[in-house]
């Protein structure tokens, strides 16, 4: 899949032992009357992408849209969580 927009704002770097992934909004439509402000997550090593892109510029982003399934042990309810991974990044 493929979002082009522009970079609303770029999240500080969250990192633990084992993880690492950067919040990148990108804003589509963002000349129309509805703008839509799309979260996205750079992973691991993907994070690099975002080197030379600014808040403000033009980008075509290569996602992967991800579900996933969690039960809370204790109550038994199920919710359900979407995620929007960036695999490429450039500036247009």
């Amino acid at each position: 899949m493929e979002i082009k927009g522009q970079v609303k704002a770029i999240m500080p770097v969250k990192e633990t032992a084992t993880f690492k992934s950067i919040e990148v909004i990108i804003t589509i439509d963002f000349d129309g009357k509805y703008p839509q402000h799309i979260s996205c997550q750079l992973n691991q090593g993907k994070t690099s992408l975002i080197e030379g892109i600014n808040v403000g510029d033009l980008v075509t982003a290569e996602i992967n849209l991800r579900g996933r399934e969690w039960q809370d042990p204790n109550t038994l309810v199920t919710k359900y969580f979407n995620s929007i991974e960036i695999w490429k990044l450039t500036k247009n």
